[in-house]
């Protein structure tokens, strides 16, 4: 098998090429504080960490609600009892 030989290339200089970067603007909101309680659900085998959802889970908890992981079926309808259900809301319905 014969070598092949490739003819020399042109490459630019990289040394020569800027990058220029979009500003960072800061995010101000003005957070109404609620109370509430966020159900995760870990029963289900949905396959995720709680370091994968840890950005909005700090979001909902800066604005007042308790989080609580759910993490075998039994507790989904201990955690919901007493709870309204939502217009057109049948999730109840499998309990």
């Amino acid at each position: 098998m014969e070598a092949t030989t490739l003819p020399p290339s042109n490459l630019p200089a990289f040394e020569a090429v800027t990058v220029t970067y979009a500003p960072i603007r800061g995010f101000r909101e003005v957070i109404p504080v609620r109370e509430g309680l966020l159900l995760v659900d870990r029963a289900h085998l949905n396959q995720f960490d709680e370091e994968e959802v840890n950005i909005l889970l700090a979001r909902v908890a800066d604005r007042g609600y308790s989080i609580e992981f759910l993490n075998d079926g039994g507790q989904l309808e201990d955690a919901t009892t007493g709870f309204r259900q939502l217009p057109g809301d049948t999730s109840r319905d499998c309990l």
